[in-house]
């Protein structure tokens, strides 16, 4: 009752439009209570028709925004997200992902049939249960490549990109006082389309508080952040040449923003740019090479090393 009391607690003092609820451990026959005592008065998916447990919660104020259903697993609930006028928005995929490697790689190759099936902006978010390098936990067992190599390929295929945050890195601990483990699996995860129509939007690691896991925070920036943020875009507007490859660019550089801009940049030849004066000599540098070449011409943007940037 105390978990389920700080739960609660939390939701209302965020008053989130749409909430993503993962591990809840609890059967469909009494699923109705529950929610009751969460005092969140809105709607509900959730995915008790692959898992006894319906591991997944999806909920969201229908007062402002609307969610319909598209597909469920066990391992992740997705739907589209709409206005309340009709209009769409973007696709929303919750994720909670098996604990064997071998049941995330179902999910992975969810994750890419979700991908060859629709367009248009996408977020996913929740506990991936998996790392994706060494620096992503902190004792327990040594990460080998082979742990993070299905979901590095997911990610290539999709073009999906994580998306960075403030707060604490590690968002799961097993909370021992001996053998503690600290990891980060939890994250948020968009395509191009998304992330360039949401610019001012912040990822926050919260305290995990009652939970083994961070909570997730996806919070728009305040008015002087956000102008911030429009007059960092103005600067290379008018160097926008509307191709594909460029768009992945702008939308990855826009994406490792924080409130006080981009900290720092990695060029494909491994050279890292810290100083502002140089990180926007780069992007200069790199959109001046493209002016005056035909869009048919343009060489594809190495994804894999722009994801290393920052």
């Amino acid at each position: 009752m105390g978990k389920l009391k700080e739960i609660s607690s939390r939701l209302l003092q965020l008053d989130p439009m749409i909430i993503v609820l993962i591990e809840t451990r609890v059967k469909k026959s009494k699923a109705t209570n529950i929610r009751k005592k969460l005092r969140f008065k809105g709607m509900y998916l959730d995915n008790y028709v692959d898992h006894d447990n319906g591991r997944i919660w999806l909920c969201w104020d229908n007062n402002r925004i609307d969610l319909k259903f598209v597909h469920s697993s066990s391992q992740l609930v997705h739907c589209g997200v709409y206005g309340l006028d009709g209009i769409f928005r973007y696709w929303l995929t919750a994720i909670y992902a098996l604990n064997k490697l071998e049941n995330r790689r179902s999910l992975w190759k969810d994750i890419v049939t979700l991908h060859s099936h629709q367009q248009g902006p996408w977020c996913l978010i929740g506990d991936y249960n998996n790392v994706t390098k060494a620096q992503d936990r902190i004792g327990g067992k040594m990460v080998t490549e082979a742990e993070y190599t299905d979901f590095s390929d997911m990610l290539e295929q999709t073009g999906l990109a994580k998306m960075d945050s403030q707060g604490d890195y590690f968002t799961w601990s097993n909370k021992h006082v001996e053998g503690t483990i600290y990891s980060r699996i939890d994250r948020v995860m968009a395509n191009v389309s998304w992330f360039q129509n949401n610019l001012d939007v912040n990822l926050h690691i919260m305290p995990p508080n009652v939970s083994d896991h961070a909570l997730l925070w996806l919070q728009h920036r305040d008015r002087e952040l956000e102008e911030n943020v429009l007059r960092q875009k103005a600067k290379i507007d008018w160097l926008k040449l509307g191709d594909g490859n460029n768009s992945f660019f702008y939308a990855t550089v826009k994406s490792r923003a924080n409130a006080k801009g981009m900290n720092m940049l990695r060029k494909i030849d491994g050279t890292v740019c810290a100083t502002q004066e140089d990180i926007e000599n780069m992007v200069l540098e790199f959109y001046g090479e493209l002016m005056g070449k035909k869009s048919t011409n343009l060489k594809h943007i190495d994804a894999n090393a722009m994801r290393r940037g920052g």
